[in-house]
C-alpha cells in the first residue's frame, strides 16, 4: 500500500471511530438515556430522590457514565455504581436497592436501556462488613486480586479475630447477610 493509500485509510478507520464514539455520547437518544438513568450521583437517597423523573414504576439508575463501546447499536458503558428502583403505586416514592458496578447497555437509536443484560453484568458493591453462615467478615480491600478464584466479586475481607487473614467468597449455599444494609441473600 502506497504512503496515501495509507494516511487515506487511516483517516477512514478515525472518522468511523469517531462517528460511533458521537452515536453513543452526543446523540438525542443519548440525552434522552442521561435524563432517565444516569443521576451523577454516589449514594441511595440520591438514586431515589433522581427516579420521580421516570414515568414507570420501575427504574435502573446508574451513578455516572463513562462510553466504552457500541456493538450492534447497543452502547455500553464501564461499569458503575447501579441501584435498581421500584414503587408499589404511582403515588408511591421510589425506593432503590444497590446492585453493585454494573455495565449500562442501551440502544443508540432510541434511547431506550437494555434492563435485563446491564443488570446481569453487575458485580456485587462490598459490604463494609458481612456474615457469612455464623462468621463475621470485615472489608479490607474493594479491589482486590481475585482472578482465577472464582470469586464472586473482588472484594477481598479478613475473618474478624483473625488479624491478616484474607478470604473472597464464591457461590455457596451458606447465608450471607451485609452488616451495613447494601444487601442480604444467598451467595
Amino acid at each position: 500500500i502506497s504512503g496515501m493509500k495509507l494516511i487515506y485509510l487511516l483517516f477512514i478507520l478515525l472518522h468511523v471511530w469517531k462517528t460511533t464514539q458521537n452515536i453513543c455520547t452526543q446523540s438525542r437518544s443519548h440525552v434522552r438515556f442521561l435524563l432517565n438513568h444516569v443521576c451523577d450521583c454516589d449514594d441511595t437517597t440520591s438514586a431515589e430522590e433522581f427516579s420521580p423523573s421516570s414515568q414507570s414504576m420501575s427504574n435502573v439508575v446508574f451513578g455516572h457514565f463513562v462510553y466504552e463501546s457500541l456493538v450492534d447499536q447497543t452502547c455500553t458503558g464501564e461499569k458503575v455504581k447501579t441501584w435498581e428502583c421500584t414503587k408499589k403505586t404511582s403515588a408511591d416514592p421510589y425506593k432503590c436497592t444497590p446492585r453493585g458496578l454494573c455495565n449500562i447497555k442501551w440502544n443508540s437509536t432510541n434511547g431506550l436501556l437494555d434492563k435485563k443484560t446491564s443488570l446481569m453484568t453487575c458485580e456485587p458493591a462490598c459490604c463494609t462488613k458481612k456474615s457469612v453462615g455464623n462468621v463475621e467478615y470485615m472489608l479490607v480491600n474493594s479491589d482486590g486480586p481475585t482472578e482465577g478464584l472464582n470469586c464472586i466479586n473482588r472484594c477481598i475481607y479478613e475473618k474478624i479475630g483473625h488479624e491478616g487473614s484474607q478470604f473472597c467468597f464464591t457461590a455457596g449455599n451458606q447465608t450471607v447477610d451485609c452488616l451495613d444494609d447494601l444487601s442480604t441473600g444467598k451467595k
